[in-house]
């Protein structure tokens, strides 16, 4: 799985004024990081996110482990 989807809606977009979104669309949208006049660069966490919101076929007949998921050691 990639972010190309993502990186075409986030060029889609930036290319539109704010106006163009209803809020309704706009709150998933920015929940995943695409925010007009933001660069959106999604990272390792975000992908383990997106994994458990659109499982792959290794989910549902359980070859998938969530191996790349580290717990934090830290607080923010």
């Amino acid at each position: 799985m990639d972010a190309s989807y993502f990186t075409l809606l986030d060029e889609a977009v930036q290319a539109e004024p704010v106006s163009a979104l209803d809020p309704e669309v706009a709150a998933p949208i920015a929940a995943v990081g695409i925010v007009k006049d933001r660069s959106f660069a999604p990272d390792r966490n975000w992908f383990a996110v997106l994994r458990f919101y659109s499982p792959l076929p290794a989910f549902f007949d359980k070859s998938w482990q969530p191996d790349e998921i580290e717990p934090r050691t830290e607080r923010p």
